[in-house]
C-alpha cells in the first residue's frame, strides 16, 4: 500500500491494483478525474507487483517487468518523454540509461517523491562507455 497527497493505491494479494482517494488529475489511472470514497480496481490485470504515490500522480510495476505512470506530469515525473497528465495507466516504453544508448529491459523497483519518480531495471548492455579523459565526476550505469 501507498499513499499519496490525498490518494492511495494498493496491491491485494491476488495481484489486483486498486486506488481510492483524490484524482483531480487521474493519478487513480481510472480514466477519469472523478474522486473514489472506496477502493476501486485500476483496469482488470491481476499481474501486479509494485506500486508508488507521489503528491498526484502514481507508477506500478508488473510481474513481467513493464512499468506504467498515470497522473500529474508537469515535471516528467511519469517518465513517458513529455510533461502531458494521464488519466490512464501508460506503459513506459523507453528509457536510456545516462551514458549510454542502452535502455532499461525490465524494471524491478520504484519510488515516488512528491514531483520525481526513481525507478531501477536491468538491462544488456549494447554499449561501450568510454571512461572521462578528466578527473571529471562520471554517474556510470550499474
Amino acid at each position: 500500500m501507498e499513499c499519496g497527497y490525498w490518494f492511495t493505491v494498493a496491491i491485494k494479494t491476488d495481484g489486483s491494483l486498486w486506488a481510492t482517494g483524490a484524482n483531480n488529475y487521474g493519478q487513480l489511472g481510472l480514466g477519469d478525474y472523478s474522486e473514489r470514497t472506496v477502493f476501486t480496481q485500476v483496469g482488470s490485470d491481476e499481474n501486479w507487483y509494485q506500486a508508488c504515490a507521489g503528491y498526484f500522480h502514481m507508477l506500478a510495476i508488473k510481474t513481467d517487468g513493464t512499468m506504467y505512470a498515470t497522473g500529474r506530469n508537469n515535471y516528467g515525473q511519469l517518465g513517458l518523454e513529455d510533461k502531458t497528465t494521464r488519466n490512464e495507466l501508460t506503459e513506459i516504453t523507453s528509457s536510456l540509461i545516462v551514458g549510454s544508448d542502452d535502455e532499461i529491459s525490465t524494471w524491478l523497483y520504484v519510488v515516488c517523491g512528491a514531483y520525481h519518480t526513481l525507478a531501477f531495471g536491468s538491462y544488456t548492455q549494447t554499449s561501450t562507455i568510454e571512461p572521462p579523459e578528466d578527473d571529471e565526476p562520471q554517474v556510470w550505469p550499474m
